[in-house]
């Protein structure tokens, strides 16, 4: 038997057992509520018509085309399962419906999910890029301070934001880097002072903390960081 044969096989059986089905949910229909045998002969056809959808939902064989004996016995199963199909078309194509759009809103969850997360790791390596290249165009922008400015601007700091002289001399140090790593600021500082002051001015919201290839960076809130454009 060609697997063209085995199509149309699996056709004929499907719209004779619909129909038939069809007929017998009619007879089971109560006599008041009986109208025309035409909707649950139709129901019952589509019902079995669907039915290689649920098969495949629950992963059967049954309609693989297979050796001849295996074959007709499996003619014989479709054809039942068909006839079920069909005389309770209506339960059977409203589970069908809540089963497969059940699924289907899930993979469509999962897809905005694996897209959400990829847009966050997008805008963060973005992020993250943007802040190495504004480090690298302030570089040339570094202010330059006399000692005395330099104590007069520390002071003024630690007035403005009531900090230590070492608290302000450290966010004095990460205003005029622009943007200032940890390891940047232990060169002229007290690493215990640097963890502890860092603390405090992120709990002030003086300074925004990012992660940079792994590596923490610090800029000031006080002052923007935009660029004039050349």
């Amino acid at each position: 038997m060609k697997q063209s044969t085995h199509i149309r096989n699996l056709i004929i059986i499907t719209v004779i057992a619909g129909a038939i089905g069809g007929i017998g949910n009619y007879f089971m229909i109560d006599v008041k509520s009986k109208t025309s045998i035409l909707k649950p002969v139709v129901l019952g056809i589509i019902a079995a018509g669907v039915l290689p959808l649920f098969l495949k939902l629950v992963s059967s064989n049954i309609l693989d085309f297979v050796e001849e004996n295996l074959r007709y016995k499996n003619y014989i199963n479709f054809l039942s399962l068909c006839l079920l199909a069909s005389l309770f078309a209506d339960v059977f194509l409203q589970g069908i419906y809540a089963k497969v759009f059940h699924e289907f809103t899930e993979e469509i969850e999962q897809i905005d999910t694996r897209i959400n997360i990829a847009n966050e790791k997008a805008s963060e390596a973005t992020e993250k890029a943007d802040f190495i290249l504004t480090d690298i165009k302030l570089n040339s922008l570094k202010e330059t301070y006399s000692v005395p400015e330099k104590n007069k601007q520390i002071k003024s700091l630690m007035k403005e934001h009531k900090l230590d002289y070492k608290e302000a001399k450290i966010f004095h140090d990460i205003k005029v880097e622009k943007i200032a790593s940890p390891d940047q600021l232990y060169k002229t500082n007290n690493k215990k002072d640097v963890d502890a002051t860092l603390q405090k001015l992120k709990k002030q919201n003086l300074v925004k903390e990012f992660d940079v290839n792994k590596i923490k960076m610090f800029i000031p809130k006080t002052k923007s960081l935009k660029l004039k454009s050349n």
